[in-house]
């Protein structure tokens, strides 16, 4: 797999971003974004030797802006919404390990603030599917970069709020699970956070029709209260 991941990435990194992002043709796109999300895959497989370079560090960091640009702006560069979940699968294969946090975290300047656009634009997309996958990249972003993401707090907030009064449970419930994520990180405004813009928002999941939901709902908001405690 490293032999073939190297190969790729010499040969066909470049000019499958390039498809990715200019090419007219959807099917196009989709293949290259199918064959990209393959070679993650093989890239997240141990390395042969000890200090080996997987590539996933420069395959996020070339990937990054590629995808700020199709999806992070308004209107959606990518107007197939099955490319825009695509697009996302892939942050999300690249960011599910600390190799791929690397470059992002190295060069957070510039590099976090363009994954936070495209999770906040994507959080109001249409489609609930990438509602759901930018919930979950947002959950990876807690886990493996809580200091960058509260620095951003306030860009991801209010479209992961408007998420929570959703039509689907499950976009309701991957809301929902993201915000507690994201306020783990915590604030030094948390508590105003929590009471101006978080709270009324969760009042309406009280008597929500989803059992699992309100369960969520338990869970989180006694997760912030473990959280106050410690502190």
């Amino acid at each position: 797999p490293a032999a073939v991941c190297g190969f790729i990435q010499r040969h066909f990194q470049k000019p499958l971003l390039e498809v990715i992002e200019k090419d007219a043709v959807e099917k196009c796109r989709e293949l290259a974004l199918k064959t990209l999300h393959a070679v993650v895959g093989l890239m997240q497989q141990p390395p042969a030797a000890e200090g080996e370079d997987s590539g996933l560090s420069t395959l996020t960091a070339a990937f990054l802006p590629v995808a700020k640009r199709r999806i992070g702006v308004a209107p959606f560069l990518e107007p197939t919404e099955e490319l825009r979940l695509a697009i996302l699968q892939v942050l999300t294969a690249l960011l599910s390990t600390p190799g791929g946090w690397t470059p992002v975290l190295k060069s957070k300047a510039a590099l976090f603030p363009d994954l936070s656009s495209v999770l906040a634009r994507e959080l109001t997309d249409s489609f609930p599917d990438a509602k759901r996958e930018a919930c979950l990249v947002l959950g990876l972003a807690a886990r493996f970069a809580p200091v960058a993401l509260r620095l951003q707090q306030s860009v991801l907030l209010p479209p992961l709020l408007g998420n929570l009064g959703h039509q689907q449970s499950k976009v309701r419930q991957a809301a929902l699970q993201a915000l507690g994520r994201l306020l783990e990180v915590g604030n030094d405004a948390m508590a105003r956070m929590v009471t101006e813009s978080v709270l009324p928002s969760l009042k309406k999941l009280v008597f929500d029709r989803a059992p699992g939901l309100r369960k969520e709902l338990v869970g989180v908001v006694g997760g912030w209260l473990q959280q106050g405690e410690e502190e």
